[in-house]
């Protein structure tokens, strides 16, 4: 019979113990056998589970579990009950016989693969998302007042009842509906800026072309654009050399600090990034 355990018991033992990643998500899956007794449990990949109760199915991923356990910046019993509490809701969203989703939960990401954890491209285990550059993906996630959470397109192309190629619009129409106003701030006297955001999407900004449009006179040469951790937006110019060894510092200081995103900078070619050279 499948183990099973209370979150409190699989909290202990994950800080006790230093597990490897398929140790890690047999204890979630007995953590999440614990919480819905009367679903099955299975560890179907590398930190995907399936969850099953009658005739609805789902899929989980815990990889974003895995990378916030391995930071050692959580109390596991929080941040396990977070997850399981959203795997739940998950469950109960798909049992409903009407289902009462709202797409106004739906939001968009940037990441890039390697820091997610699937070394390179998260298109194996069917995450909704799509490339944006270079090593940075747009994952799409649900967000609710409760918890956060990544999905995959069989799960989303369901709730939201879209296409494929309208999720994208969708998040970002989301994403300006949540965030902030942002702020652009010169940092010193070197023609580098940072821009805020609330402190959650910054990273995202970069799917926003109002906002980059509305940047370009500020800097010489063409938009360079850098994401070290997903709270951190960078700017300067191409013509900028100045601006530009600041920034490679600044990236190279941040760079590796918790929920980094990518040491690349970015160039703007008309609405579109690419990676910059050198």
């Amino acid at each position: 019979m499948p183990r099973t355990l209370s979150v409190d018991e699989a909290a202990r033992m994950l800080a006790e113990e230093d597990v490897s990643r398929e140790r890690f998500v047999e204890i979630y899956a007995a953590a999440l056998r614990g919480a819905l007794p009367s679903a099955e449990v299975k560890v179907v990949g590398e930190l995907e589970l399936t969850i099953t109760k009658g005739d609805v199915s789902l899929r989980s991923f815990a990889d974003n579990l895995w990378l916030q356990y391995r930071s050692g910046d959580f109390a596991m019993d929080s941040l396990l009950s977070r997850h399981i509490d959203s795997a739940v809701e998950s469950l109960a969203i798909a049992e409903a016989a009407e289902p009462s989703f709202d797409r106004g939960v739906v939001v968009p990401i940037v990441r890039s693969a390697e820091g997610f954890g699937w070394g390179g491209s998260p298109e194996a285990p069917d995450l909704a998302a799509d490339h944006l550059v270079g090593d940075l993906w747009l994952f799409y996630a649900i967000d609710t007042p409760t918890s956060i959470r990544y999905a995959h397109w069989e799960e989303l192309l369901a709730l939201t009842g879209l296409e494929q190629d309208a999720i994208r619009p969708l998040a970002l129409d989301n994403l300006m509906a949540i965030l902030p106003a942002p702020e652009v701030v010169q940092l010193g006297d070197a023609p580098l800026f940072m821009i805020t955001a609330g402190g959650d999407y910054e990273a995202s900004l970069l799917l926003v072309d109002a906002l980059w449009s509305a940047q370009a006179s500020k800097v010489e040469g063409d938009l360079v654009v850098a994401v070290p951790t997903r709270d951190v937006v960078l700017f300067t110019g191409s013509a900028s050399p100045g601006g530009l060894e600041v920034l490679r510092r600044v990236v190279d200081w941040l760079f590796g600090e918790s929920y980094s995103v990518s040491e690349d900078l970015y160039v703007r070619r008309g609405t579109s990034w690419e990676v910059m050279d050198g």
